[in-house]
């Protein structure tokens, strides 16, 4: 680290009610520290997991201001909240809306007309979220995305 080199000076004469001024001439040096290590556990891959995921805990959800659950994963990286001539929906990394599916406990929110997945669940009766943008399992069916 940058600091000085240490100086002292002596028999300095201060007299009552007076105000003295004394300059120090101060030369840069290099301070040595002692070696500071930070060490953290990395995260375990899970083998049951073979997609790319991420999930989002309520206390999250509630720290952004939004009232559905689209709101807030339009926020997530790779997500985006879309109007098409197809409908509004998700968009993941550039898919179409009819390509990504919503499940509410394992229940798909798609609707068999239009492939297009509902979204107006509100936020706060949500415990949590997972975000699956990929290389995920056969149970999801034909969707590239899920939620």
């Amino acid at each position: 680290m940058i600091g000085y080199t240490p100086m002292a000076q002596r028999m300095i004469r201060v007299e009552s009610d007076r105000t003295i001024t004394v300059d120090f001439r101060l030369s840069s040096t290099v301070l040595e520290m002692e070696t500071i290590v930070i060490t953290a556990p990395r995260a375990q891959i899970k083998a049951d997991v073979s997609a790319t995921q991420e999930v989002i805990a309520t206390r999250r959800i509630e720290q952004m201001p939004v009232i559905r659950v689209d709101e807030f994963v339009d926020k997530l990286k790779g997500v985006q909240l879309v109007s098409t001539a197809d409908g509004q929906g998700l968009s993941v990394r550039g898919g179409a809306i009819r390509e990504t599916d919503v499940r509410l406990d394992g229940m798909s929110l798609q609707d068999p007309r239009t492939e297009n997945a509902y979204l107006g669940v509100n936020s706060t009766t949500i415990e949590e979220i997972q975000v699956l943008t990929g290389g995920f399992e056969a149970k999801y069916g034909e969707s590239a995305q899920a939620f």
